[in-house]
């Protein structure tokens, strides 16, 4: 009987507590104003990436054919990127690179492709990038994502080489007249082996104006990162049809010039085939990069070709680079070759393995072996670039 009663005391004083109200229930705290503040400020902070950069290219001319002895280019610029997740996965990114960059007496080197198409020397903004990515907008999981926004042009190796401040370029700059455009477009994987990128572009390039063309449709297929990861390989097959502008096209065919529009509107097709293999070696990698192309500007028939080969130590301090690009075409009357040997050396004093961070000093030079002018002379550049 004393025990049952014990029992029942202990387990009355457990219950009482559980069973009585809570006072302070029905009291909602509402968020001060700097706790408000924080909150906004941690959701844009958040997945939030600010890189930035600087560099500087000094170009030396010592045959002085063209009439120019020395140009100058220094820039300095921003990377922003921005992901936008759910609770279980990332939705959308943004990503924004611009810089500033001032050109003295601009030369026609290929190690600056925007600067070809420039009209003027000085200080100018330059947008490379600014884009927006939505993920696995419909069908399975990469399969089928939305880009919009200034790219590069999926024509060849460029949607998968970053050569936004390298001295060797691959062959989109001579074959179009730019790299990146204003475009609208779709990319993901095509089934287990290969990956498509196509899209919409204005055909502009660098100057981003609308003079009355139909723009570019272009796309790749190709090796999806399966095959560079597990056997150092890319590779891909590249198509663009439609319209660009390109003054540099109309000057040095007088077909296109009679065919073009007075705003410069070039009739455009292209079909490219590209490839990359990395092979390790005893102090390191040597990677062997091919890139080719056929098609017309207008009634001209072109073919545009790339052969490189590249070499990084195995400590990742030093590099060297040697390629042969060669441009055809059938412009009546005049020299239809123009082909280039092409050098580099770099000493990295930075070069993460992700590229997060690159630093390095470097000479390159450009070797003209034909030439659709007389004005192309062996130049010499050294240049400086950091990104962090």
């Amino acid at each position: 009987m004393r025990k049952t009663l014990l029992y029942g005391v202990l387990l009355s004083l457990i219950a009482v507590p559980a069973m009585a109200q809570d006072p302070f229930a029905d009291i909602v705290v509402s968020p001060t104003e700097s706790q408000t503040a924080q909150k906004q400020e941690d959701a844009f902070t958040d997945n939030l990436l600010i890189r930035k950069e600087v560099g500087a290219f000094l170009t030396y001319n010592p045959d002085e054919v063209s009439g120019k002895k020395d140009y100058a280019r220094g820039f300095a610029g921003f990377e922003l990127q921005k992901k936008f997740s759910n609770a279980t996965s990332t939705v959308a990114s943004v990503t924004v690179q611009g810089r500033l960059v001032y050109r003295h007496d601009r030369m026609n080197t290929l190690s600056d492709p925007m600067g070809m198409s420039a009209d003027d020397t000085g200080w100018k903004y330059e947008t490379h990038n600014a884009y927006a990515d939505f993920y696995n907008v419909a069908g399975d999981v990469g399969a089928f994502n939305v880009r919009i926004g200034r790219y590069y042009v999926p024509f060849g190796l460029n949607v998968k080489t970053d050569t936004h401040a390298t001295f060797m370029q691959l062959t989109n700059g001579r074959n179009f007249g730019f790299k990146q455009d204003w475009m609208v477009g779709a990319y993901g994987a095509l089934n287990d082996n290969l990956d498509y990128d196509v899209g919409y572009y204005l055909g502009d390039g660098m100057d981003s104006s609308y003079k009355g063309q139909a723009g570019l449709l272009a796309g790749r297929i190709g090796l999806n990162n399966d095959w560079l990861f597990d056997r150092n390989l890319e590779g891909g097959l590249s198509g663009a049809v439609g319209q660009r502008v390109s003054k540099a096209a109309v000057m040095r065919s007088p077909s296109v010039a009679a065919e073009a529009n007075r705003d410069n509107v070039v009739d455009t097709w292209r079909i490219g085939l590209d490839g990359r293999w990395k092979m390790p070696v005893y102090n390191g990698t040597v990677t062997f990069t091919g890139e080719g192309s056929i098609g017309q500007d207008e009634k001209d028939d072109l073919y545009t070709a790339q052969l490189q080969t590249g070499w990084l130590s195995a400590s990742r301090q030093w590099g060297a680079d040697v390629a042969y690009r060669h441009f055809w075409q059938d412009i009546s009357g005049r020299d239809n070759l123009e082909s280039t040997m092409v050098y580099s050396a770099n000493y990295y004093l930075d070069n993460a393995i992700t590229g997060s961070r690159q630093q390095w000093i470097g000479l390159g030079v450009e070797q003209p072996l034909d030439s659709q002018s007389s004005s192309r002379d062996t130049v010499f550049t050294l240049h400086y670039y950091r990104y962090w």
